[in-house]
């Protein structure tokens, strides 16, 4: 009998010092839970830039703008002296299709 009272008691106690260890996480986590909250409601947004910076930034942009404009109307050119070339080709094509047809409605007569 006086075993089975030391059985229950040890499990009883293990049943204790079990539920104590649940509770102790659960508190520890909880913790982690609100510091984690005031730490994101406390961060401030990154400071604004200064003026300095945002006219190199600025002058950077406008100096890409400038770059990329030139960059454009050499290849707009290009473009443009391609489309020509097409152009006169089909026109030298179509006058070459002209003439043949012409030869051969001649040879024919």
């Amino acid at each position: 009998a006086a075993r089975l009272e030391r059985g229950a008691e040890e499990r009883e106690r293990a049943r204790a010092s079990n539920d104590e260890e649940i509770r102790a996480r659960v508190h520890r986590r909880r913790r982690l839970e609100d510091a984690e909250r005031r730490a994101t409601r406390t961060r401030l947004p990154p400071p604004p830039e200064t003026p300095a910076a945002v006219r190199r930034k600025r002058a950077d942009l406008e100096s890409l703008v400038e770059y990329l404009k030139w960059e454009l109307a050499g290849e707009l050119k290009q473009f443009n002296a391609l489309q020509e070339d097409v152009r006169r080709t089909k026109s030298e094509r179509d006058d070459a299709v002209r003439r043949l047809g012409a030869a051969e409605a001649e040879a024919r007569r």
